[in-house]
């Protein structure tokens, strides 16, 4: 049992500590909303897609066509979230007013869209550092292939049916804006896979030898950045005033959608068919990843560029990153004393 408790726990304080690093400088280090938002850009428009240029380009071919299951597992993970979480909206919101009707769809979108990127490969880099057993039952090269396959799917219905559920826009379909840089990188990685490019990056003394390290040095600053930015973000939420129950109702339909609802999809799914062993350990693994996880931080961006239900946003941002770092050791160790054989 402690073989498995204390790497849990160190896992967690390894994904706490830069979030916390992340909250302090913002909040006492005087750095403004405006720096961390670029922080932030920086994030996702370089490091995070040579994060998945570089690895996806590396994947031995024969292998990718194991993602596939990928896309469809995010339709069903994404479905079932956004149904259950508009059963609950109903039964809690049922005024016919336009309150209501847009708590019903928030509540809708943020219990259905979790953050199916940053904290998945976070969990990924850092758990193997204090379980090295992780790597060699569910490897290191597939689990960011099937997380990237998932985000094909998950990143686009988000910049879209997510803003629009959110922010009430409809607007016009614009290509460039449900397509995030993170996809740019997974496909640009699986032509150069394609191409054998990094076949020869593995070339010691090949030019593109180089050029392939340096953005994977670049790359690798993903996860500490990441959890960095979120802990910036989460000291830039200002909390609703007392006075009204209706963010506090959304925060916790949402919260338990995403800690409680959606993971007992996974654990059901993962008993009846005996442990999902006909998809083999890494897809498990990030099933298991892409089920536990709060709501999708980028809801801020929406709500802050329309003005619209941030005091809700906020308040439920907050409540569910703060369950996810208590709840989640708990998931982490039930599934790796399930998962990995003794």
């Amino acid at each position: 049992m402690q073989q498995i408790v204390l790497p849990v726990i160190y896992t967690v304080l390894q994904l706490a500590v830069p979030v916390v690093l992340g909250f302090v400088s913002r909040r006492r280090m005087g750095l403004s909303a405006e720096g961390y938002s670029a922080f932030g850009r920086l994030v996702v428009t370089l490091t995070l897609p040579l994060y998945f240029f570089v690895r996806t380009s590396r994947i031995d071919p024969a292998l990718i066509t194991r993602a596939a299951i990928f896309p469809f597992a995010a339709i069903i993970v994404v479905g079932f979230g956004s149904v259950a979480s508009y059963a609950a909206g109903r039964a809690i919101f049922r005024g016919s007013d336009r309150a209501d009707s847009e708590r019903r769809r928030l509540v809708t979108a943020m219990g259905g869209f979790g953050n199916s990127g940053y904290m998945p490969l976070s969990v990924h880099e850092l758990l193997p550092l204090t379980l090295p057993a992780v790597v060699s039952f569910f490897g290191v090269e597939l689990p960011p292939l099937y997380v990237g396959a998932y985000l094909l799917v998950q990143s686009p219905m988000l910049w879209s049916v997510g803003n629009y559920l959110v922010t009430g826009r409809r607007g016009k379909f614009h290509l460039r804006t449900i397509i995030s840089p993170p996809i740019y990188g997974i496909v640009l990685g699986l032509i150069a896979n394609r191409l054998g490019l990094a076949d020869r990056a593995a070339m010691d003394g090949h030019a593109l030898f180089f050029v392939w390290y340096a953005l994977e040095t670049v790359g690798n600053v993903t996860v500490p950045l990441v959890l960095i930015t979120l802990g910036g973000l989460i000291a830039g939420i200002r909390l609703p005033e007392a006075g009204g129950r209706s963010p506090w109702k959304v925060a916790i339909i949402v919260t338990a959608m995403r800690m409680a609802v959606v993971p007992g999809l996974f654990w059901l799914v993962f008993t009846v068919t005996e442990g999902l062993s006909f998809l083999g350990p890494a897809a498990v693994f990030v099933l298991f990843l892409e089920t536990h996880t709060p709501t999708a931080s980028n809801f801020t961006v929406m709500s802050a560029r329309t003005g619209r239900n941030q005091n809700e946003v906020a308040l439920t941002l907050m409540a569910g990153y703060l369950t996810y770092l208590l709840i989640f050791p708990v998931y982490l160790y039930l599934f790796l004393t399930t998962a990995i054989p003794r």
